[in-house]
């Protein structure tokens, strides 16, 4: 049984640039659904966050003010830029997900991450110089390596800094792959020229996806895009 649905549907022009979305896409932090959660659960904050979201489900705050909050919980646990590091190490690359990237680059394919992720995140698992564009949430430290604040610089705009990189690049839409895993990808993963779901949680992003990949190896999608 193939793991992709509708994988006989080329994009009609060549991929130039692929962008990816990065928790649970790129890194597997199974069973929870971000970067962010895993690092709440280790700094024993989980349930409080919870809290938080359901004020966003509510409607009581925007999505940017629950990143915020969250963060807000970590700089009062004091925790440094290297405790960070050491609990992301818990998760892992999704299978040949690095050798992947690289044969792309290769290529001569331009690499974007366009994630609301933290930055200092990917790089525990994928060398900062394999991305031409990286687009993700900031993380401020102090001289001690302290948390000290977190500033938004994606959240909800993925379209819009796919839109920004192309521009940059000299790119149509449909020269660009997108490849994430949550709802927050579906506006991009339907304007763009191949939209992937890797390793999807979101039945709305499956179907509005081109390709839909649900086995976690990065082989499969080696396939789609070359």
């Amino acid at each position: 049984m193939t793991p992709a649905k509708k994988a006989s549907r080329k994009p009609k022009a060549k991929i130039k640039l692929v962008c990816f979305d990065f928790d649970n896409t790129l890194v597997d932090f199974t069973p929870h659904i971000s970067s962010w959660g895993l690092l709440s659960e280790k700094l024993g904050v989980l349930e409080k966050v919870k809290l938080i979201q359901n004020d966003f489900l509510d409607g009581k705050i925007p999505y940017s003010e629950w990143p915020l909050r969250e963060a807000k919980l970590w700089i009062e646990k004091g925790v440094s830029r290297k405790e960070l590091l050491e609990h992301l190490k818990k998760a892992k690359a999704m299978k040949n997900s690095l050798k992947v990237l690289k044969k792309l680059k290769a290529r001569g394919i331009k690499l974007a991450l366009v994630s609301g992720s933290l930055d200092f995140a990917f790089e525990v698992f994928f060398p900062k110089s394999l991305f031409d564009h990286v687009i993700t949430e900031r993380a401020v430290f102090n001289e001690k390596e302290k948390l000290e604040r977190v500033e938004l610089f994606c959240a909800l705009e993925k379209l819009a800094h796919v839109k920004n990189i192309a521009k940059f690049e000299g790119l149509k839409m449909e020269e660009i792959a997108f490849v994430g895993d949550g709802g927050n990808d579906i506006e991009a993963i339907k304007a763009v020229g191949l939209g992937i779901a890797f390793n999807p949680h979101v039945k709305e992003l499956e179907n509005a996806a081109k390709i839909v990949i649900k086995e976690k190896d990065y082989n499969r999608l080696l396939e789609v895009i070359l």
